[in-house]
């Protein structure tokens, strides 16, 4: 797959796929072929990585590679902020024209359907044979790399580029993958008992040559290598393989692998079950609403800082391979990172075993019989927040604590009042409101007294209303392009964290 993409000269752009099953490593193999030194220096001025999801928003990819390819720097911010208001078509159409005149690499990972990939590429339906109108042939050489579970993506993308099908790993790999995991000093593995690495093998065997499988279960058990806890392990994964097939045994590993975390993790971890599929979470926002909830123990953290603990809860759970980073700062530090779709499932799983939370999901009705009314966390994964005030929740949640908005599409909606909020949710610990459009917060606001955090990001909201000293536990405050902040945040006498940029 290397050589297809940075050999020939072809003067058409070409489509490289990769193709199989969730967990089987497609991600992961992109991503080493995407930071290999020779693709580095055949595409050393244009190379973007954008994800798709089941989701697929044109819009939402095309800014992750325009970002990535145009605006690199901190004097580029307002002109970012004046494509940010671009229609899609308008977006493609830019798009269009930077790629025409570069020889680039656009990686697109996780394109679920043919019609998904038309959408992105604007391909037209009158003409099969067309390429698409937001990736032109650039110069020659030019490259997308997809990855994908449906082979007829693949072929939909490029009729005339053979996909790459990924096949599940061999006995032999399986086993170097899981020792690579599980014994850190996997190249002396032979030196552990006999016993114990025959019982690696017969966990790796039903692991069905799966990576994200193999890969997980050498993580859980990298921590102890004692004979009597690696004997519970393939105890347990007989008993809860009740079918046959790869993804039940992925399951069945993931879940021993939530037993094994340690009690201040399990609530960190069902706590991303809230965010949407494929999406990605900034660090920084992952702190301080884990902080907010009370997952963070201060008896831990003893002279670090909370968001320093955080910080520690995060890279266990990377560790444990249940986090995936999607970047990294200049210090090596995680700003983003995303869950796999089967880690998600995993957590939401177990999330509504415990009430832990409720999901709204687009294009579906809201309802109250969604929730539970033990439930104390709600994500609306929905732009039309308007609906969501028109539906009685008072009754099915009267306890809510946490209450987050998700506008995937970017759609302009507004809401005239959130006065529903504060009559509905008197308990709220946590409202995040990013990305959703609000003309004004309601003076009313001011009467959830036990708010703790207060997301007003990308509102569009200018100004903040008085009562919001009446707030005294908040603790964390993150708003942006606020035009005049009101003298009263010096009333808020548990505040931490507080951004307001202008």
């Amino acid at each position: 797959m290397l050589q297809d993409l940075i050999r020939g000269e072809d003067q058409r752009r070409r489509v490289i796929s990769l193709v199989g099953m969730g967990g089987i490593g497609k991600t992961t193999l992109a991503k080493k072929v995407y930071n290999h030194i020779q693709v580095l220096k055949h595409f050393s001025d244009c190379r973007a990585w954008a994800y798709v999801s089941q989701d697929c928003r044109p819009r939402d990819v095309y800014m992750q590679i325009i970002k990535q390819l145009v605006f690199t720097s901190t004097k580029d911010q307002q002109v970012l902020e004046t494509e940010e208001k671009l229609t899609e078509h308008e977006l493609g159409d830019f798009l269009h024209e930077h790629l025409k005149k570069k020889r680039y690499l656009v990686v697109l990972d996780d394109v679920w359907s043919p019609a998904d990939w038309s959408c992105l590429a604007k391909v037209s339906s009158n003409d099969p044979d067309c390429l698409g109108n937001v990736f032109p042939d650039g110069v020659k050489g030019s490259r997308l790399l997809l990855t994908t579970g449906c082979k007829d993506v693949a072929l939909h993308a490029d009729a005339r580029s053979i996909p790459q099908e990924m096949q599940i790993l061999s006995e032999q790999d399986s086993w170097d993958l899981f020792s690579g995991k599980a014994f850190l000093d996997h190249v002396d593995a032979d030196r552990y008992p006999p016993d114990l690495l025959q019982l690696g093998r017969e966990m790796v065997d039903k692991c069905n040559g799966l990576p994200l499988a193999i890969v997980v279960l050498g993580g859980l058990l990298s921590r102890n290598k004692s004979h009597t806890e690696w004997r519970k392990v393939p105890d347990n994964i007989n008993a809860y393989l009740a079918k046959e097939g790869s993804q039940t045994g992925v399951m069945t590993v993931l879940n021993l692998s939530y037993i094994d975390l340690s009690s201040y993790l399990k609530p960190c971890f069902l706590h991303l079950s809230l965010f949407p599929k494929d999406y990605v979470i900034s660090t920084r926002k992952l702190f301080l609403l884990w902080i907010v909830e009370g997952f963070v123990l201060s008896e831990q953290a003893g002279q670090k800082s909370m968001k320093d603990t955080a910080e520690v809860y995060l890279n266990e759970l990377i560790n444990r391979n249940l986090i995936r980073v999607v970047r990294m700062s200049v210090n090596a530090r995680v700003v983003e990172c995303r869950v796999h779709d089967l880690v998600r499932e995993l957590a939401i799983r177990k999330a509504k075993e415990q009430n832990f939370f409720g999901i709204h999901d687009i294009p579906y009705p809201l309802s109250p019989s969604i929730g539970s009314s033990k439930c104390r966390r709600q994500s609306i994964i929905y732009c039309d927040i308007e609906r969501y005030a028109f539906v009685e929740h008072s009754s099915s949640t009267p306890y809510l604590r946490s209450l987050m908005f998700f506008n995937l599409g970017h759609e302009t909606c507004r809401v005239s009042q959130l006065d529903f909020v504060a009559k509905c949710f008197k308990v709220l610990r946590v409202l995040d409101l990013e990305g959703v459009g609000v003309e004004s917060l309601p003076c009313i606001i001011g009467k959830l007294i036990h708010l703790r955090y207060l997301g007003l990001r990308h509102t569009g909201l200018k100004v903040l209303p008085p009562s919001i000293g009446n707030l005294r536990n908040l603790q964390t405050l993150d708003t942006n392009n606020l035009k005049q902040v009101p003298n009263v945040i010096w009333k808020i006498q548990n505040m931490r964290y507080l951004y307001i940029e202008g």
